[in-house]
């Protein structure tokens, strides 16, 4: 038997290069429409006295030839070249048969050329794809992103055709390494249409559709740097204005290849942008007729909102952290939010401004970014510098409302700033003369950028929901009143109300379903925002010089100069979500301490609303908290009390000054049970010369009741007894004179209108003042001195003893009518006293001189004060009476600011009243 020959290396490399490439030099012993003749590369290689065999040097010639070949049963040019790259890879297994070590490393050598002049090819085809014939196939486009969304997909997902018919695996290792040090130019148009395909094949979905595939491709793309840069450089990343009929701040949402993922939402949009599937429809339609909402949609809405925000932040995450694409990255964030920053107004046009689902996913993904700073490292904390408010190129924070300092105020202290440093420090810091920033670290960036978005977003989104709420609210009553009427009466017209009425109320719960299942139901997120707001308080505290009171005289710049709704987003959001256990855990401390120290302080806080704000959320936390919230608070037992009495309503709208009274009352009556708070009370009532917040105390008939059983000596000061009587007389008269038949009001309990207990309060202020007043006796006289509800037709119908019949009939306390009756009987007393002493004075004084007269009421002045403003002298209980009244904080005859401490006291003319007294005494 003859011996088998063997072959050469170049034999050896021959074959295995004619399977790869499918191509064959001679003609084919058998027809196989698998494998192309190169006739014409034959007879060019003959041409040259070569052999036909194929090798290294060839390999390129032959990828032309096949690719630029007329061959109509071959594979189109990208489907063929991915062949090649599988069947070089087969052919690399093969190789470890060969035992010939050298042979071996050669044909090693020979098929890894081949497969890296494949994706040379596959590069040169995508990106050029008319330099080969392609008509009727599909493009190399599509093949690449049916190839990645072949390599990111699960068994979970929806994968299809979407990208054509022909859609096939890549082989091992073939898409990463087409994408592999892909930097020569021929893929940015492939790659760009490839980031383009992803935000069109998210488009208009909702977390119930296939969102998952396009992220985890988006993520798998960006993982090769060149990728990442042609991505922050796309046309698509900051689109340019179209002609679209829509607003800058929507354009950027739909337009944007970032923009169509972070629109993913469960959060109900306008009908002209709605997503599908509708997750309202789906998961919450017909709510009212269901016993419960399906556990199963709320648990995948939850879920898949999870998979989002975990796949936009490792975008986020993995573009900030490559300085090639930082910067680009900051720029995208700046554009949302200015091109959004009016949704800040009362009114939002849904097709001028970005969805509430894209701010509150952005919203998200920022706080996550957060998360070394929300973990309360203070070294990063280190890294927030405030001067980024007012240096930075890329956010305009000058044009918000300020804590305290107005424009005016910022531009001088800047300038100032500025001309205190030498020039080298001021361009380290501003950046030289050709115009170059400073810079800025990215924890910086990130959490300035944070304030920003969550005040557009996530705050905005809760107020929104809020809203939502009060219209589904005020439709089911309406639907409880057609429903009653119905039952009167049945009309066409009516049932077509009711139906009406139903199908929108069905249309709200779906919304509001969705708010809660988004935003209420995400301890994470709400943890996080809550964290946040913390780590902003404790930022701002910094400027002051941390948790302590008193505050600086003065407020530092640094602080009056801060945005308002830093403090007003954080106010909000507490009051709203402290109900959530997960939400107020670690929190309340440093929020209490915050509130305790500003509420009272307008020299720190401007705004009288976000003053009211404070309180309003105080009270929201005790009654979730009880008394252990303030029990272990040093703030709270020295200042508490003291700082509640000091909260100024007298620039909020009339309609809020009775809920921020009531929330006043509430607390201090709280407090006034905790008896830690009980020596905090007596403390003020010693040391306060005037307490001139007790005008607080004359709009609300409660906090008198409790506040005068055991301080009663703030009421009975020269400056507040009068006032304190008027009040008193004048409720005493509405509930039991001749104006008791105006009172008569339907449904009284709707409106928390309550005479009987009403008069039993005010009876104890009485008495309780009275008993303060066993040394002085002066509450009987200004009792009597009140003119308009205390008078002399009063007088002889016995008021007193008419009101304690009524005191016995509604079960009063013996010993409290006994003490009411000798308080009338010692008023009768004073009436009569001071007609004698009035006689008296008249004659023993005689006619007055001008300037011992007040100015204001024309009465003898006892003690006489200057007002700075103005220089008129004027009597100290007269011009501390006219300061009480909440709107009259001024000179009356200059309008100019004034407070009690602006008092000067007249020395000289008070001593020459009293001698003019004396005199006239002495003469008489």
């Amino acid at each position: 038997m003859a011996a088998k020959t063997q072959r050469s290396l170049q034999d050896i490399i021959d074959i295995i290069l004619r399977k790869i490439f499918l191509v064959v030099l001679q003609q084919p012993s058998k027809n196989d429409p698998n494998i192309v003749f190169l006739t014409l590369t034959a007879a060019k290689i003959l041409s040259e006295g070569r052999t036909l065999v194929l090798s290294c040097t060839m390999m390129d010639r032959v990828l032309i030839d096949r690719l630029s070949g007329d061959f109509p049963s071959a594979e189109p040019p990208f489907r063929y070249l991915v062949g090649c790259y599988r069947r070089a890879c087969d052919e690399l297994k093969r190789v470890v048969l060969v035992k010939n070590a050298s042979f071996r490393s050669e044909i090693v050598f020979a098929i890894k050329q081949a497969r890296k002049l494949v994706i040379l090819y596959c590069r040169l085809y995508v990106g050029n794809p008319n330099m080969f014939k392609t008509s009727g196939h599909v493009s190399g486009a599509s093949y690449l992103m049916s190839m990645i969304f072949a390599k990111v997909s699960t068994h979970m997902d929806e994968f299809g055709d979407e990208f054509g018919d022909d859609t096939f695996d890549s082989p091992p290792g073939f898409i990463n390494e087409f994408f592999r040090d892909g930097d020569d130019g021929n893929l940015e148009l492939v790659v760009q249409d490839l980031f383009e395909k992803l935000r069109q094949s998210v488009d208009g979905i909702s977390p119930l559709g296939n969102f998952q595939q396009p992220m985890r491709a988006l993520l798998w793309l960006i993982e090769y740097p060149n990728n990442a840069k042609i991505l922050v450089n796309h046309p698509r990343w900051i689109p340019k204005k179209t002609n679209l009929p829509i607003g800058e701040g929507r354009m950027i949402e739909i337009e944007s290849i970032l923009g169509a993922f972070l629109r993913v939402s469960a959060l109900p949009d306008s009908k002209e942008f709605k997503s599908t599937p509708d997750v309202g429809q789906q998961c919450f339609s017909e709510a009212s007729n269901r016993r419960s909402v399906d556990l199963s949609s709320l648990t995948t809405i939850k879920k898949a909102m999870n998979i989002l925000y975990d796949g936009l932040v490792a975008v986020f995450h993995k573009l900030l952290n490559n300085q090639d694409t930082q910067e680009r990255v900051l720029e995208y964030l700046a554009e949302v939010i200015k091109k959004n920053s009016a949704r800040s107004c009362m009114q939002v046009d849904p097709l001028s401004f970005a969805s509430y689902g894209m701010l509150v996913n952005l919203s998200s993904v920022m706080l996550r970014l957060c998360q070394p700073l929300l973990d309360g490292a203070a070294k990063w904390r280190e890294q927030i510098d405030h001067r980024y408010l007012f240096h930075n190129t890329r956010l305009d924070f000058r044009q918000l409302a300020t804590m305290h300092a107005s424009s005016e105020e910022v531009s001088a202290w800047l300038e100032e700033e500025n001309s205190s440093k030498d020039t080298h420090e001021l361009e380290a810091q501003e950046g030289t003369s050709s115009g170059t920033r400073k810079e800025y670290s990215l924890t910086c960036e990130c959490f300035f950028i944070t304030t920003r978005v969550l005040n557009l977003g996530l705050m905005k989104a809760i107020s929104e929901f809020e809203h939502l709420f009060e219209k589904l609210r005020s439709y089911e009553e309406d639907l409880s009143i057609l429903k009653a009427m119905r039952e009167q009466g049945a009309s066409p017209l009516l049932d077509a109300n009711i139906k009406h009425l139903k199908k929108e109320i069905d249309i709200l719960t779906q919304s509001k379903s969705c708010y809660e299942v988004q935003i209420f139901q995400d301890y994470t997120l709400l943890g996080q925002a809550s964290t946040f707001y913390k780590l902003v308080i404790i930022w701002l505290v910094d400027f002051v010089g941390g948790f302590k009171i008193p505050l600086p005289s003065t407020c530092p710049m640094k602080f009056a100069s801060i945005p308002e709704h830093f403090v007003d987003d954080a106010m909000n959001f507490l009051e709203i979500t402290f109900g959530v256990p997960e939400v107020s855990e670690g929190v309340v401390l440093d929020f209490l301490n915050f509130i305790i120290m500003f509420m009272a302080n307008d020299t720190y806080v401007k705004n009288p609303c976000l003053r009211a704000k404070m309180v309003e959320v105080l009270n929201h936390w005790i009654k979730k908290k009880g008394a252990t919230l303030f029990e272990r608070h040093p703030l709270s037992l020295d200042y508490l009390v003291s700082n509640l009495l000091k909260v100024d309503v007298a620039h909020i709208q009339l309609s809020d000054k009775f809920t921020i009274r009531k929330n006043i009352y509430e607390l201090l009556e709280y407090l006034w049970n905790i008896p830690s708070r009980l020596n905090a009370w007596k403390q003020i009532a010693r040391e306060e010369k005037g307490i001139s917040n007790m005008k607080l105390a004359n709009g609300n008939v409660g906090m008198l009741a409790f506040t005068s059983e055991q301080i009663p000596a703030p009421f009975l000061l020269p400056e507040m007894v009068e006032r304190v009587a008027i009040v008193l007389n004048y409720f005493l008269l509405q509930l039991t004179g001749s104006q008791w038949r105006f009172l008569d009001i339907k449904d009284p309990e709707k409106y928390e209108f309550r005479p009987r207990q009403l008069l039993k309060q005010i009876t104890k202020i009485y008495v309780h003042i009275a008993r303060g007043d066993k040394e002085m006796n002066v509450f009987p006289a200004a009792i009597s001195k009140d003119g308009q509800s205390y008078n002399e037709k009063l007088l002889t119908s016995q008021l007193f003893k008419y009101v304690a019949d009524n005191l016995w009939k509604i079960h009063e306390n013996r010993n409290i009518i006994q003490e009411f009756v000798e308080l009338g009987l010692k008023v009768k007393s004073a009436v009569y006293e001071a007609l004698n002493e009035a006689s008296n004075a008249e004659a023993i004084l005689g006619e007055i001189p001008d300037e011992f007269l007040d100015p204001i009421l024309h009465t003898l002045m006892r003690d006489p004060v200057i007002l700075p403003s103005s220089r008129m002298s004027v009597d100290r209980p007269v011009i501390q009476s006219h300061l009480l009244n909440g709107n009259t904080q001024n000179d009356p005859f200059t309008r100019c600011h004034l407070t009690q401490d602006m008092l000067i006291p007249n020395t000289e003319l008070k001593q020459r009243i009293e001698d003019f007294i004396i005199s006239q005494r002495k003469r008489k």
